[in-house]
């Protein structure tokens, strides 16, 4: 697949993951695909079905909102960099993960770091990274951040199987380019 796949929900974090992907995207002359997941299931309240379909549809209409949000960021940042955006109906991880399938690099951001500076990275980015097809990216949180200019630290988790020894390449050869 010739483009990053990037989860957009609205939160500063994923705005910080679009604008990273777009980065990415632009160093790897690919394009970046933008999506938010529209949870049916946030609609399903004990009102009428009426009321139902009234959430989704704005549900979608914000999906709409956040998208152009997160273009407007990725275009001020990288305006060279191709961008789609699109919004699916489904439940959010699963849907990420098996979007994630045609994605040469899935984007996801992170929960802001603590006060200790540990980073408690979102059930969302632990899913992806746990599950997904191909590299998962984590970006962390670091608007207005000069840390994030002189700290480049590839981390990569392993085991004895054969998925640790090829993200163990991946990171080796992430690491080289940067």
């Amino acid at each position: 697949a010739a483009n990053l796949l990037v989860g957009v929900d609205g939160s500063l974090s994923a705005l910080d993951a679009a604008v990273w992907a777009a980065r990415e995207a632009e160093r790897r002359s690919v394009s970046v695909r933008l999506v938010h997941i529209v949870d049916p299931g946030e609609a399903e309240i004990e009102l009428g079905p009426w009321s139902q379909r009234r959430i989704l549809k704005y549900r979608e209409s914000r999906a709409v909102d956040l998208l152009a949000e997160a273009q407007l960021e990725v275009a001020a940042a990288c305006p060279e960099v191709a961008v789609e955006t699109s919004w699916v109906t489904g439940r959010p991880l699963p849907t990420l993960i098996a979007l994630s399938r045609q994605a040469l690099l899935t984007v996801v951001g992170s929960s802001r770091a603590q006060s200790q500076g540990a980073v408690h990275a979102g059930s969302v980015a632990v899913s992806v990274s746990a599950h997904g097809y191909g590299p998962v990216v984590v970006v962390r949180g670091a608007r207005n951040d000069s840390r994030v200019q002189q700290r480049r630290t590839v981390v990569v988790g392993v085991d004895s199987s054969e998925a640790a020894d090829n993200a163990t390449e991946w990171a080796f050869e992430e690491a080289a380019l940067r």
